[in-house]
């Protein structure tokens, strides 16, 4: 079940609507991004002092930076992210953010790509030195989350042993457990996952892939909003806030960790 959590923008002081003069109010433009929070350090949740849910990671203070300079009010839903790409489609989102690889493939509007990064194996530290290069995931149980290029690619290296993983956390789990063999991840997750996490390490390698980069997704013909994020991105590029986004979201995946 998808679970939707508003993000009230810092000049909005009532969800949908702002008072004006004279007492009228007027109804504030929502901006609906769909995520999959599952995906440190791109989005995941931080439970905070009050036990609740929050939403946090770089795409998520992305979204909130764009909803911002597009002067609308950020409402962020969160499911699993095999659902996205369908449930945008379907005009439920203005955009996916959701560490998403510009696949060519995929059936709808990219922006200009905003993080660049790699493909990698995750493998258990105990089977260290087993998986030196790609041909060496072949025949292994090999996971990709669903729905991903890297789900595409664990198929492609692994063949008929690869298994396809709805949730980010549970294949970890199941790589900790001795359930896999190894997860095809972009380099950013995995170096998070690693990094807090010592029975982990990367496979000595990059796994192949032409579009390696993570781009925002709007619905075909929405070429508008698309064109109005576009140059938002290009000013954010252009000053390093995209750059200290992931740096401070990497931060806190860490600090979270330690707790």
């Amino acid at each position: 079940m998808k679970k939707t959590l508003t993000l009230l923008l810092a000049t909005a002081l009532l969800f949908g609507m702002t008072a004006c003069g004279g007492g009228e109010e007027t109804q504030i433009e929502t901006f609906h991004v769909g995520t999959s929070a599952d995906y440190p350090p791109y989005e995941f949740i931080q439970i905070d002092e009050n036990n609740n849910e929050v939403l946090v990671g770089a795409d998520i203070e992305l979204a909130k930076i764009l909803a911002e300079k597009l002067g609308k009010e950020l409402k962020i839903t969160n499911m699993s992210f095999d659902g996205l790409l369908g449930s945008l489609a379907e005009g439920q989102f203005d955009c996916v953010i959701a560490g998403l690889t510009n696949d060519p493939e995929r059936e709808v509007l990219f922006s200009d790509n905003y993080f660049a990064r790699n493909q990698v194996c995750i493998i258990n530290s105990a089977s260290a030195g087993t998986i030196q290069s790609v041909e060496d995931m072949a025949g292994l149980k090999i996971a990709g989350q669903t729905g991903t290029v890297q789900e595409t690619l664990a198929i492609e290296y692994a063949g008929e042993s690869a298994i396809a993983v709805q949730n980010f956390n549970d294949m970890i789990m199941m790589l900790q457990g001795g359930q896999l063999d190894g997860i095809v991840s972009d380099s950013d997750v995995a170096e998070g996952f690693v990094a807090t996490n010592s029975d982990l390490e990367l496979a000595p390698f990059t796994i192949p892939y032409e579009n390696d980069a993570v781009a925002i997704a709007f619905q075909l013909g929405n070429d508008e909003l698309c064109d109005q994020v576009n140059a938002i991105l290009a000013e954010l590029k252009e000053d390093g806030t995209i750059d200290q986004l992931m740096a401070d979201a990497k931060a806190l995946q860490e600090e979270l960790a330690a707790e």
